[in-house]
């Protein structure tokens, strides 16, 4: 696995380069062709994803047959961080490749076995995907107080695309 890729990615920057090499052994290089499928929503999430190259779409069931786009993340980047820090849980949305993609899979149950050893690299990890997890919902949470008192005080017409259309570049910056 490329040094650099780990290191310049959030979960992985404050490793040191022991710690790195424990995250590689449990690494494997995957790709993924347009339209392959990394993570189905509802299933239970195997793997975190860290994406070299490529671009990938995040969907969520809005209402049976029907999805919506949440995202579009282009590498380098992290996908599948909830199913890997939430034991047991389901994927939260589909997560699809648009161009060719290539990574590394971290398989949950390896890293989960890193963590269960006391490793402190996977601790740190656990650590700063938590972190960023929370980052992402603080925004998430006042993006859409905006979006509700918009709502509320403009009397708009068009409240559900409204809502869909800020998200989306919410979640796509």
């Amino acid at each position: 696995m490329s040094e650099t890729l780990l290191e310049t990615l959030e979960p992985f920057t404050r490793l040191e380069p022991g710690e790195l090499e424990q995250i590689r052994r449990i690494a494997r290089p995957v790709e993924f062709g347009p339209g392959s499928t990394l993570i189905r929503e509802g299933e239970p999430c195997r793997a975190l994803y860290v994406l070299a190259s490529g671009t990938v779409e995040v969907r969520k069931k809005i209402l049976p047959g029907s999805t919506r786009q949440l995202a579009v993340l282009k590498a380098p980047t992290v996908v599948g961080e909830v199913g890997l820090l939430a034991g047991g849980v389901r994927s939260t949305a589909l997560v699809r490749a648009r161009t060719r993609t290539r990574g590394y899979e971290i398989p949950r149950e390896a890293f989960v076995g890193l963590v269960e050893e006391g490793s402190l690299a996977a601790l740190k990890v656990v650590y700063e995907l938590g972190r960023l997890l929370a980052e992402r919902m603080a925004k998430t949470d006042d993006t859409i107080a905006q979006l509700v008192t918009r709502l509320e005080e403009g009397g708009e017409t068009q409240g559900p695309e409204i809502f869909r259309d800020t998200m989306m570049q919410e979640w796509g910056s």
